[in-house]
């Protein structure tokens, strides 16, 4: 058999491009596709409180403190926690996209993120639009699988929520000509989200201003200082304003062979509400402060306490709620987290049980994420 040499070239040919990785069955190059991550929570939950108590605890005039997108499952036995996909790419030159889907069994699916982000603005300027998660202090921006803990602080839960998806808006953000990181971030949004707003008038919108200060304590720490403010009007069509105060110390001596780091973390918010437009505002003052100490190259011991109903508030009565954590992390891809979490009992007449809660957490996470914001 004769074959012609320019059929055996193109054969070739032919055959070189199938085997290049940028190249699929219909010709269509790889190389724009973004970048794709996968991150899944699963949970086993034990606790003292049935889930029928729980039910009726969130019943009370207070229930739209509790919670928001709790995505912890049932409060016993095994579940998924979460499922994220995350789809990262550059649109051109001038922005990139970011896509966040999460799932979970008592939501569903749903857009937590989505939004393009132009980071060649002139003045050292930043801007975002699209469906944006709140910039409010340190805990509120992080999805699920980056919180500190295997739950969400409990003064988080009563403000904006344990995990507060995304809601249309715009962002823009200043990085101040001074001698330490100093940023300014200034967000619109449709308050349509979480469970401080939700304003029947669709005019009324979201806005919220942030100040984050990062200053180097030399070559084996950092001190953050940064300060939020939230506001809106509620479904009363009364105000609600948000403030807080955040501050995050980290240390991690750079010659460490173990590489062991400490992370101290807290947070002060006030919660101020009006239940209808001339009535006077209902203040809560609460707190939170985590340690978090890396043992070694592995192991991590952590620990948190909340404390709500502080001076100022209107409630009088000072409650306080406790962690405690240990965290097996062999690489950044998966950790093992066995979580205890003491809480006391709510508002409600059916139990004054306090409830006492232990959850066991594995987190894998396969892909290319990209990486955390600095915490």
């Amino acid at each position: 058999m004769i074959c012609h040499p320019h059929l055996l070239a193109l054969l070739c040919a032919t055959g070189q491009a199938s085997g290049a990785p940028s190249a699929t069955a219909t010709g269509i190059s790889r190389a724009l596709n973004p970048a794709i991550s996968v991150n899944a929570l699963f949970l086993g939950r034990a606790s003292n409180i049935a889930p029928d108590e729980v039910g009726q605890e969130e019943e009370g005039d207070d229930a739209h403190e509790h919670d928001a997108h709790d995505h912890a499952g049932p409060t016993r036995g095994l579940s998924l926690q979460e499922a994220e996909i995350r789809m990262t790419s550059a649109i051109d030159p001038y922005a990139r996209a970011d896509i966040v889907l999460a799932y979970s069994p008592g939501e569903g699916l749903a857009l937590e993120e989505g939004h393009a982000t132009f980071d060649a603005l002139p003045g050292d300027m930043r801007a975002r639009v699209g469906v944006l998660k709140p910039a409010f202090g340190k805990h509120a921006p992080q999805h699920v699988h980056n919180f500190l803990f295997a739950d969400a602080p409990w003064i988080i839960e009563r403000s904006v929520g344990a995990d507060v998806h995304g809601d249309a808006g715009l962002e823009l953000s200043w990085l101040a000509p001074l001698p330490h990181f100093a940023e300014l971030t200034a967000q619109v949004t449709n308050g349509s989200e979480g469970t401080l707003f939700h304003s029947p008038d669709d005019e009324d919108l979201a806005y919220l201003g942030r100040l984050r200060n990062l200053w180097d304590l030399g070559e084996n720490g950092t001190l953050e200082l940064s300060g939020s403010n939230l506001s809106g009007r509620n479904e009363h069509l009364g105000w609600t304003h948000l403030t807080g105060v955040d501050l995050t110390l980290q240390w991690a001596p750079t010659r460490s062979v173990n590489r062991k780091k400490l992370i101290w973390q807290s947070e002060l918010i006030r919660l101020s509400r009006q239940d209808t437009p001339a009535a006077d505002p209902r203040v809560d003052l609460s707190a939170y402060s985590a340690l978090s100490w890396k043992l070694s190259r592995r192991f991590w011991l952590q620990c948190r306490l909340d404390l709500i109903g502080l001076p100022s508030s209107d409630d009088g009565e000072l409650r306080s709620a406790g962690a405690m954590q240990i965290a097996f992390v062999p690489s950044e891809f998966q950790s093992i987290r066995l979580f205890y979490g003491h809480r006391p009992a709510e508002g409600h007449e059916e139990s004054t049980e306090a409830s006492h809660e232990v959850r066991l957490q594995y987190s894998i996470t396969i892909g290319s994420h990209p990486a955390h914001s600095y915490r």
